[in-house]
């Protein structure tokens, strides 16, 4: 009888260290993924100011050389809209990559969570 229990608390025990280890594992692997992600951003980011500054510039420049009010209206509509499309296009790109994070997030999660029968994706 002792050798029995003495045999399930070992198997216990090794259940309990494949556990641990799947779960640091897991936290790894999402922790790479977010760094990876934030590198990501942090890329987009940069190139994104970069193109907004120069894109400033050039109309700013072009704001020297106005030779009428209207004239002047319409470059300053002219800058709102395509600085509006920019910051549009940007947004999207960076909801992109954070559904795409959660999404790698969430099948990590499943996969050292869960039974591998139940690691298929929902039809």
């Amino acid at each position: 009888m002792a050798k029995s229990a003495s045999r399930s608390a070992t198997a216990a025990e090794a259940n309990v260290l494949q556990i641990n280890q799947e779960a640091l594992e897991t936290v790894l692997e999402l922790q790479m993924s977010f760094l990876e992600t934030a590198s990501r951003f942090a890329q987009e980011f940069t190139a994104f100011a970069a193109h907004r500054v120069e894109a400033n510039a050039e109309d700013f420049a072009r704001l020297t050389d106005v030779k009428s009010p209207p004239e002047l209206l319409q470059l300053q509509l002219e800058h709102m809209r395509t600085m509006f499309e920019d910051y549009m296009r940007e947004a999207n790109k960076l909801m992109a990559m954070t559904s795409s994070l959660v999404r790698e997030s969430g099948e990590a999660v499943r996969a050292s969570c869960l039974p591998a029968e139940a690691h298929r994706k929902p039809h």
